[in-house]
């Protein structure tokens, strides 16, 4: 009985060298060595090719919040994202959709995470469900300008001056994270964004279809008011108060071990 076992375990052991010996001469093969190289290549390439995506949609004034899932997000990578794209309407579409699924998640995250403005985020809220997006959209906009500044160090996220080496002052924010936590799902945040660009510039006037922060809050923009701006906006408030700020937090936890 103990040798049949014995034999068994052998008796495997040889077919496992052997399956092993195999696989590894189907390796050695010159047209699955060229394969195996292109599907690596493909991984390696993955970030670069997510952090364009983020940054095209961000330019546009689109945000990801945590909610969202990889199947509903790999729509992306079979439309043209970049700026000008002929995709763009349907870009608009495919996430006015998605905010609007997470919309309650969105609000939920906001109320559990920054009791403190509930109830003009609220208010804002409430404007939105009545299609009145032109009372809704300035007060999305102010508290994602006071929300970035509270978890970004006093920086707003809507900031165009310029630190250190050239970055944004948002940017350099993020790269300040980036030593302890991986901040690549939030660096679009750190990039100049079309609602963020000056109202005389070459850059404004090209993408004049963007709404522009400054114009709204400014009242120089008077048809900004639709439901597109303001999901868009409440996209970039989820961004804020999921991703950045579970970011922030993990810094904060790794950043405290070390004290």
């Amino acid at each position: 009985m103990q040798r049949s076992g014995l034999e068994e375990i052998s008796n495997g052991l040889s077919q496992l060298y052997r399956s092993i010996g195999q696989f590894k001469s189907f390796l050695n093969r010159p047209e699955v060595k060229a394969q195996l190289r292109t599907f690596f290549d493909e991984i390696a390439k993955i970030p670069e090719d997510t952090k364009r995506f983020l940054a095209d949609l961000a330019y546009r004034g689109w945000f990801l919040t945590d909610a969202m899932t990889l199947n509903e997000l790999s729509v992306f990578y079979a439309l043209a994202t970049a700026q000008n794209s002929v995709d763009e309407t349907q870009i608009d579409d495919v996430m006015e959709a998605m905010i609007e699924r997470y919309i309650n998640h969105i609000k939920s995250r906001l109320f559990e995470r920054f009791p403190g403005r509930r109830s003009v985020l609220e208010a804002a809220f409430g404007a939105h469900e009545r299609g009145e997006y032109d009372l809704a959209m300035p007060v999305f906009l102010a508290q994602a300008d006071g929300i970035g500044a509270e978890l970004l160090n006093g920086v707003s996220p809507f900031s165009r001056r310029s630190a250190s080496g050239g970055m944004l002052a948002t940017g350099a924010a993020i790269n300040a994270l980036s030593s302890r936590v991986d901040t690549i799902l939030i660096e679009s945040l750190g990039l100049p964004l079309g609602m963020t660009a000056n109202t005389a510039s070459a850059e404004r006037r090209q993408h004049a279809h963007i709404y522009n922060r400054h114009e709204i809050l400014h009242g120089v923009s008077l048809d900004y008011g639709n439901k597109t701006n303001s999901l868009k906006a409440i996209s970039l408030l989820g961004h804020l108060a999921t991703m950045l700020y579970d970011v922030v937090e993990e810094y904060r936890a790794a950043e405290a071990t070390q004290k």
